[in-house]
């Protein structure tokens, strides 16, 4: 038998928060942005492999649950100018989780 706990064997969860709407690149951005937190140790919570064709505020409803039980919210450059990321930042804000950019490296950007 299998000896997986559903506890995080000891891994810090973190929650992935990137732009979604009119960003026709997020799968790419997402997948590697999970790819890189994995690869540090975390258990990746990952909001854009979520099925299309609800209404947005069933994806905050269902994101703001993930963000509840999450160690630490990790940010993909480039979400400045999403409503559905400031949400999430006010909600992690808000329980006092800590919030960190990932560096622009991990999409092939370059820390600029």
């Amino acid at each position: 038998m299998n000896n997986i706990t559903y506890e995080g064997n000891g891994r810090k969860i973190a929650y992935i928060s990137g732009a979604i709407t009119n960003n026709h690149d997020y799968l790419e951005q997402f997948i590697l942005a999970e790819d890189y937190l994995e690869s540090s140790g975390f258990v990746v919570l990952n909001p854009a492999v979520l099925p299309e064709g609800m209404a947005h505020s069933k994806y905050l409803t269902i994101n703001d649950a993930m963000i509840s039980v999450c160690d630490e919210v990790f940010l993909i450059p480039g979400w400045e100018d999403s409503t559905g990321v400031a949400h999430e930042i006010k909600t992690a804000k808000s329980l006092g989780i800590p919030l960190h950019e990932l560096p622009k490296r991990v999409f092939g950007r370059g820390d600029v």
